[in-house]
């Protein structure tokens, strides 16, 4: 019998009671991590608590292996040398291993000889990782975390001989190294590693790894540092490591994702020369924008705009477009990065689930407002209103806006019937906007499971695909084939003067969409485009429907697997009555809607419900979250 849980957990006593019926075993093997913080007694698993709460209830055990790491806080030294000492004493096939930690944190492991075990986690300079023994040599999966003292070359090398069979090493030390190594590659060779993680960590580890130690095996690398500190070092590190290996590097310096995007996009289309350059980037949106707004007759002007850049990359980029297009808009920009944190308390996310503005934004001094986030890939707008309440326009409103702009300039083209236009959303969309789009402005709306792959894919069905997840990100799509109709449409001498017009207004208008995903900045623009040309502010635009009150819940679940959908995520095909007792409640509610989905990270269950009034979706979706308990747990 095998039992492995190598995530920390502290509610142990239930598996210590399941083994201790467990009376016929004869071969047992425990890997488990313990979190031992806040529980009664305050001690750590040792050898003797086995012996004491385990061995005894098992008499035909004939072999017993372990590897047990708990962890406790503020542990003394005095209780791990008496622990140390028993396992002296009792000379029996097993050690134990302890460590302390500058933040508070002790952690004792104790495993059984030889060791068994396949991963070892939180590794400091102080585990005996090399002995004469080689006892930890069948270790694939090591992590590494020290806040005492940095980990040295002299370590790696050691580490890389020891464990010749490593395959995933992950790092946390934000400590720098005392010694650094001057030469480009050293002797240090990980020839199986196919993983490299390093969390939290200081820059010396990224630049000797992917500098100076071989690693021939790589196939996945992870980073996690915060860009607005490390990115031009990283950049610097990987320019280096491309270098050794005789790769063609184009540097692009600090760019968004979007940006990044569409640089690929330009070096794979032939159309475009095969080449990119910001300046072209940048000179391709703002002129589209301004011939855009040339080409509308019209008295309005535009109202000033709040930009919270969510102290990200996208800072720098939109006060190019500021300077370029200050004879049009007088845009305003927030959390700029010269202080805060990246998306800390700011940022289109931060908007989206609080609801409120964001750190840094004087709200009350302007009437439209809006938020990216720190790559520049989401887009959301807000103001207040009449009544000082505080108004969101998201995704969905995204979609509602874009569409009707195109539907509209299509019907003036005398190109609608000509042209397959589609909006694409998911199960979250707001279902009065999907009845908006579908009744009113006579668009066909496709449905699709959550995330911007199934979207921008269906997205490819369309002349015209427009898909906007709630959070902000999205983007329009338009075939080859439209774009050759709206040509000769604009160019038409036959037609009217009004229908030029609307072809030319189109034209324009897809040089004003960043299509290979969403752009933040590429959005915002295309968005004053449209609210200019079809004399909107915030306030008109946000009644162009009512979205339906919304309850939105997390049912934590045993397994999460049980619950299996189908029809975009709308349907429950498993645990078979669960749909139809779905229905059953929906069918007492005006304009009810809901549906439940399993998490796709953690075991939870995800429940949506829409009704008429805001009681209406609270007490919806509280009874099907029984109904999800009952059925599942």
């Amino acid at each position: 019998m095998t039992i492995t849980i190598y995530r920390n957990f502290n509610n142990y006593e239930p598996c210590i009671s399941l083994l201790q019926r467990l009376s016929n075993v004869e071969y047992l093997t425990l890997l488990l991590a313990i979190d031992k913080t806040g529980t009664t007694p305050n001690h750590f698993i040792d050898r003797l608590f086995l012996d004491t709460n385990i061995v005894p209830y098992m008499p035909r055990l004939r072999q017993f292996n372990f590897h047990i790491r708990s962890i406790l806080k503020n542990a003394s030294h005095i209780m791990t040398d008496q622990i140390h000492q028993s396992f002296v004493k009792q000379q029996q096939s097993s050690d134990c291993v302890f460590d302390h930690f500058k933040n508070n944190y002790g952690q004792c492991q104790i495993y059984s000889l030889s060791f068994i075990g396949t991963r070892l986690d939180f590794v400091s300079n102080r585990f005996p990782l090399f002995d004469n023994n080689n006892t930890f040599s069948n270790v694939t999966i090591l992590l590494l975390f020290d806040d005492v003292k940095p980990f040295g070359s002299v370590f790696f090398e050691r580490v890389a001989r020891a464990l010749s069979r490593l395959r995933t090493l992950e790092i946390i030390n934000q400590l720098e190294q005392r010694e650094k190594l001057i030469a480009t590659k050293t002797n240090i060779d990980f020839a199986h590693l196919t993983a490299l993680i390093l969390y939290d960590i200081h820059m010396d580890y990224a630049e000797q790894f992917l500098c100076q130690i071989h690693l021939s095996s790589l196939i996945e690398l992870a980073i996690d540092k915060d860009i607005l500190q490390s990115s031009p070092l990283l950049a610097n590190i990987v320019k280096r490591a491309a270098q050794a290996l005789y790769t063609t590097i184009m540097d692009f310096e600090l760019m968004t994702t979007p940006q990044l995007h569409y640089a690929i996009h330009c070096y794979n289309d032939d159309d475009l020369n095969g080449k990119y350059t910001e300046a072209d980037y940048f000179n391709k949106l703002c002129t589209a924008f301004r011939n855009l707004i040339h080409m509308t007759p019209s008295d309005n002007s535009f109202e000033p705009l709040a930009i919270d850049a969510a102290n990200g990359v996208g800072a720098m980029k939109l006060a190019k477009v500021r300077r370029t297009l200050a004879n049009f808009i007088r845009m305003d920009i927030f959390n700029d990065g010269t202080k805060g944190l990246l998306n800390d308390k700011c940022g289109a996310d931060y908007v989206k689930i609080y609801q409120k503005a964001p750190d840094g934004l004087p709200l009350k001094n302007y009437p439209k407002c809006c938020s990216i986030d720190g790559d520049a890939d989401r887009l959301i707008y807000f103001f207040l209103d009449k009544n000082n309440q505080f108004r969101l326009l998201d995704g969905d409103r995204f979609s509602v806006l874009f569409a009707s702009f195109l539907s509209l300039k299509l019907q003036e083209a005398k190109l609608f019937d000509d042209v397959k236009i589609g909006v694409v959303q998911t199960a979250y969309a707001n279902g009065s906007s999907t009845d908006y789009i579908i009744n009113i402005m006579k668009v066909p709306v496709a449905c699709v499971p959550t995330g911007v792959k199934h979207l921008h894919h269906k997205a490819l069905d369309y002349d015209i695909g427009i898909y906007f997840e709630a959070n902000g990100h999205g983007t329009v799509l338009f075939s080859d084939d439209l774009k050759s109709k709206v040509k000769v449409a604009s160019e038409d001498a036959k037609r009217t003067v009004k229908e030029r017009l609307a072809a030319n207004q189109i034209r324009t208008f897809i040089n004003l969409i960043n299509e290979t995903i969403g752009d933040a900045i590429a959005d915002l623009l295309a968005t004053e485009a449209i609210l200019f040309v079809l004399n909107l502010n915030l306030e008109k635009w946000l009644h162009l429907y009512n979205d339906l009150p919304q309850r939105q819940l997390k049912v934590a679940v045993k397994d999460r697997t049980l619950i299996q959908t189908t029809d975009a995520e709308r349907r429950c095909i498993a645990p078979a009555p669960l749909q139809d007792r779905i229905d059953e409640l929906v069918s007492k509610y005006p304009s009810g809607r809901a549906f439940v989905r399993p998490s796709g990270t953690e075991d939870i269950v995800r429940v949506y419900a829409e009704a008429t009034t805001q009681i209406e979706a609270d007490k919806l979706a509280a009874e099907i979250e029984t109904v999800v308990k009952e059925l599942t747990n």
